[in-house]
Protein backbone atom coordinates (compact mmCIF):
# COMPACT_ATOMS: atom_id res chain seq x y z
CA UNK A 1 0.00 0.00 0.00
CA UNK A 2 2.81 2.18 0.63
CA UNK A 3 3.68 2.08 -2.95
CA UNK A 4 0.01 3.16 -3.98
CA UNK A 5 0.47 5.79 -2.02
CA UNK A 6 3.07 7.22 -4.56
CA UNK A 7 1.32 6.90 -7.42
CA UNK A 8 -0.38 10.37 -7.15
CA UNK A 9 2.42 12.03 -7.63
CA UNK A 10 3.70 10.28 -10.26
CA UNK A 11 0.43 10.57 -12.16
CA UNK A 12 0.41 14.26 -11.60
CA UNK A 13 4.22 14.18 -12.63
CA UNK A 14 3.71 12.60 -16.07
CA UNK A 15 0.16 14.72 -17.17
CA UNK A 16 2.20 17.44 -16.88
CA UNK A 17 5.05 16.31 -18.53
CA UNK A 18 3.02 15.27 -20.82
CA UNK A 19 0.72 18.20 -21.28
CA UNK A 20 -2.11 15.99 -21.04
CA UNK A 21 -5.39 17.62 -19.13
CA UNK A 22 -6.70 13.97 -17.35
CA UNK A 23 -6.06 10.45 -16.92
CA UNK A 24 -7.88 7.20 -15.53
CA UNK A 25 -5.60 4.12 -13.97
CA UNK A 26 -6.74 1.03 -12.32
CA UNK A 27 -4.36 -1.16 -11.00
CA UNK A 28 -5.55 -5.22 -10.57
CA UNK A 29 -4.19 -7.54 -8.20
CA UNK A 30 -5.47 -11.25 -9.47
CA UNK A 31 -9.46 -10.46 -9.36
CA UNK A 32 -9.31 -7.63 -7.46
CA UNK A 33 -9.11 -3.92 -8.00
CA UNK A 34 -6.74 -2.29 -5.27
CA UNK A 35 -6.57 0.90 -6.82
CA UNK A 36 -8.47 2.87 -8.97
CA UNK A 37 -8.94 7.12 -9.44
CA UNK A 38 -9.35 9.11 -12.11
CA UNK A 39 -6.56 12.11 -12.61
CA UNK A 40 -6.89 15.83 -13.71
CA UNK A 41 -9.74 16.69 -15.75
CA UNK A 42 -12.01 15.13 -18.59
CA UNK A 43 -13.48 18.34 -20.01
CA UNK A 44 -10.71 21.31 -19.69
CA UNK A 45 -13.49 24.04 -21.29
CA UNK A 46 -16.27 22.58 -18.41
CA UNK A 47 -13.26 22.11 -16.06
CA UNK A 48 -14.88 18.53 -15.21
CA UNK A 49 -12.70 16.28 -12.85
CA UNK A 50 -11.43 12.68 -14.50
CA UNK A 51 -13.07 9.65 -12.47
CA UNK A 52 -11.79 6.26 -12.65
CA UNK A 53 -15.55 6.10 -14.08
CA UNK A 54 -15.22 8.29 -17.10
CA UNK A 55 -15.71 6.15 -20.12
CA UNK A 56 -12.86 6.80 -23.16
CA UNK A 57 -13.78 7.21 -26.64
CA UNK A 58 -10.92 4.52 -27.78
CA UNK A 59 -12.35 4.04 -31.06
CA UNK A 60 -9.52 2.26 -33.60
CA UNK A 61 -6.79 1.38 -30.66
CA UNK A 62 -9.11 -1.61 -29.82
CA UNK A 63 -7.77 -3.32 -32.87
CA UNK A 64 -4.05 -2.77 -31.13
CA UNK A 65 -5.38 -4.33 -27.81
CA UNK A 66 -7.36 -7.03 -29.39
CA UNK A 67 -3.73 -8.18 -31.37
CA UNK A 68 -1.93 -8.02 -28.14
CA UNK A 69 -4.33 -9.87 -26.27
CA UNK A 70 -4.33 -12.32 -29.39
CA UNK A 71 -0.18 -12.76 -29.23
CA UNK A 72 -0.64 -12.99 -25.28
CA UNK A 73 -2.87 -16.44 -25.90
CA UNK A 74 -0.77 -17.40 -28.63
CA UNK A 75 2.51 -16.57 -26.24
CA UNK A 76 1.09 -18.80 -23.62
CA UNK A 77 0.11 -22.02 -26.05
CA UNK A 78 -3.50 -21.39 -25.86
CA UNK A 79 -4.13 -20.86 -29.74
CA UNK A 80 -1.94 -20.46 -32.97
CA UNK A 81 -1.43 -17.62 -35.65
CA UNK A 82 -2.12 -19.96 -38.35
CA UNK A 83 -5.11 -22.42 -37.06
CA UNK A 84 -8.74 -21.19 -38.23
CA UNK A 85 -10.77 -19.23 -34.82
CA UNK A 86 -13.47 -21.76 -35.37
CA UNK A 87 -10.93 -24.70 -34.67
CA UNK A 88 -11.12 -23.19 -31.17
CA UNK A 89 -14.98 -23.67 -30.92
CA UNK A 90 -17.08 -21.48 -28.96
CA UNK A 91 -17.56 -21.78 -25.05
CA UNK A 92 -21.36 -20.14 -23.50
CA UNK A 93 -19.27 -19.92 -20.37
Amino acid sequence: MENLARIDGMVESMLRDSRACGAALAIVAGDEVVFARGFGLRDRDANLPMRAETPYPIASTTKAINATLIGMLVDEGSVQWDVPIRTYGLSSS
